[in-house]
């Protein structure tokens, strides 16, 4: 995947997550005790840092959340 793409999926993707997290009110310590994720990797993730997948679905299933793709025009 081209790194400028890649780039924009995760900052979407992590922009997502933080609304999720301070929508439900929880805290990143909150978030970490619930996950047994650090609250540096939530903290990278929140901020669309490439790092493993496998983290960033941990909070997808924590906020029972999939990952949709969608192909709109560029308008």
């Amino acid at each position: 995947m081209h790194k400028t793409f890649r780039r924009e999926v995760l900052q979407n993707i992590a922009a997502e997550l933080q609304n999720l997290r301070i929508q439900s009110g929880l805290s990143l310590s909150d978030v970490a005790m619930m996950t047994n994720l650090s609250m540096e990797v939530i903290t990278a993730i929140e901020k669309g840092r490439d790092i493993s997948y496998e983290k960033y679905r941990c909070l997808l299933r924590f906020f029972d959340k999939k990952i949709e793709v969608k192909i709109t025009d560029w308008s």
